[in-house]
């Protein structure tokens, strides 16, 4: 015998989470007891995300454990449980356990085809990767989903899968990416949590172009009045940025012992730093083994490198492997004429394809720099008029997302362009031609244009 629907019971209980009563919460959830597998479920789910956000990270866990045991491995509330879990795996620096958990949430949410949390646990995948220095199976977490966040409720993680771009671009070294990826994602998100993460990492850039002063009146005023209402850790990496910029080693100390792993290992760096700075060599050596031996993800080391050259270079001249700064990428663009329509830029494929329009757009624009709209609808694309500028924008906004920046392609008074600063330029590849299916002069042109299968270049 099951009792009726709790879910006003878990309802309840999720409103006294979000007035701050935690306690209150908890005591509102029903008991195990009687209920049948599906909200027995949900409710050791609430109950781990409670203990979670109290930073109660063993009975997070365990309540997690038991809200995936109590339904078939098929059910949808089992996807939802193990993605739980993995934002639990990641907090706790366990990114190897938090991959798995994404894994099974993926496939169920696409068995039961919810579009929009695919493309939030795909944020959350691409980050666990980003952490492990995988950035090909990142980039491709990030960008596949792109197109679903275009429409419907997958709208609303738009920004979370820019703020994922810009984030691995700075990893990278494509700061320029990162900062038009970080200005497209501060202009689609609602979240209070996301958009303090992406004023975060803005100055964070800020820090890294044009030094720590500039980046320090950012977090400074990002943490008296621009982080009320986000979630424990933005606040708490907001607050430990300030920290670091004010050099205050009393609160570095207590941070270097909380219990989110990216927050001791991100603290225990900048103490080592700062030791160093004060010539302490015995300190700094202190610091960065208890660091070392939190066993910091490569992601995290390799993020900080930028920010801590000095020590970096003082801990590999002294055996210790810490990272290199990534070399400054090239500014490359490619665009095939043939084979797959997909842009390749700083010598990395980009996952998310373009529409044979796009693919003809910047081939175009590679080789004349710019044209008028009116070019590009009748010679390009084989249309006109109204539905021609139509198509035409959807092209360009396929480009631009593939790009990861609006401004990579700008269209003004009636003519459009590539971004000067990169270098755009057609890439001849196999196969057939990547707009083969446009009814166009230009894609007959291309066609034309093609040496025979097996001639010689004169």
């Amino acid at each position: 015998m099951t009792t009726p629907d709790p879910s006003p019971r878990f309802l309840e209980a999720y409103r006294l989470f979000l007035d701050g009563r935690p306690e209150e919460a908890l005591a509102a959830l029903p008991p195990d007891e009687g209920l049948e597998p599906q909200a027995s479920s949900t409710r050791w789910r609430l109950r781990g995300m409670l203990h979670q956000h109290a930073g109660e990270y063993d009975e997070a866990e365990a309540a997690y454990a038991r809200a995936a045991a109590a339904i078939p491995a098929s059910s949808l509330r089992f996807g939802e449980a193990r993605f739980a879990s993995a934002v639990l795996f990641g907090l706790q620096g366990r990114r190897d356990e938090a991959v798995g958990a994404y894994l099974d949430a993926r496939e169920r949410l696409r068995e039961h085809r919810r579009y929009a949390h695919l493309a939030l646990v795909n944020y959350n995948l691409g980050w666990s990767l980003t952490q492990s220095m995988r950035l090909e199976l990142a980039a491709d977490a990030f960008e596949r989903d792109l197109l679903s966040t275009e429409r419907g409720e997958a709208r609303q993680h738009a920004g979370l899968l820019h703020y994922g771009r810009a984030h691995l671009w700075i990893l990278t070294g494509e700061y320029d990416r990162a900062i038009g990826s970080l200005s497209w994602a501060a202009d689609v998100e609602t979240s209070v949590d996301v958009r303090v993460r992406i004023a975060h990492l803005q100055a964070q850039l800020v820090w890294l172009r044009t030094g720590r002063s500039g980046a320090a009146g950012l977090v400074r005023t990002l943490r008296a009045t621009g982080s009320a209402g986000a979630g424990r850790l933005a606040r708490t990496s907001v607050d430990l940025s300030d920290d670091i910029l004010s050099g205050d080693v009393h609160a570095l100390d207590e941070a270097s012992r909380r219990a989110e792993h990216s927050v001791r290992v991100r603290a225990g760096l900048h103490l080592a730093g700062i030791a160093l700075h004060k010539g302490d060599e015995t300190e700094t050596a202190r610091r960065l083994d208890s660091v070392l031996a939190a066993r910091p993800l490569p992601g995290q080391l390799q993020f900080e490198a930028p920010f801590l050259r000095d020590l970096y270079a003082w801990a590999r001249a002294s055996g210790r492997p810490l990272p290199q700064e990534p070399p400054t990428p090239l500014r490359t663009v490619l665009a095939p004429l043939y084979g797959r329509p997909r842009l390749v830029v700083a010598d990395r494929p980009v996952h998310l394809d373009l529409t044979p329009e796009a693919a003809a757009i910047a081939c175009r624009l590679c080789e004349v720099g710019g044209e008028s709209e009116e070019t590009l609808c009748r010679y390009v694309l084989g249309r006109s008029g109204r539905p021609g500028r139509a198509v035409l924008a959807r092209a360009i906004r396929r480009l631009r997302l593939a790009f990861g920046t609006q401004d990579c392609v700008k269209a003004d008074n009636g003519t459009v362009r590539l971004n000067p600063l990169w270098e755009w330029r057609t890439d001849e590849g196999a196969g057939s031609v990547a707009f083969s299916g446009l009814d166009s002069d230009y894609a007959r042109d291309v066609e034309l244009r093609r040496p025979p299968r097996g001639a010689s270049p004169v």
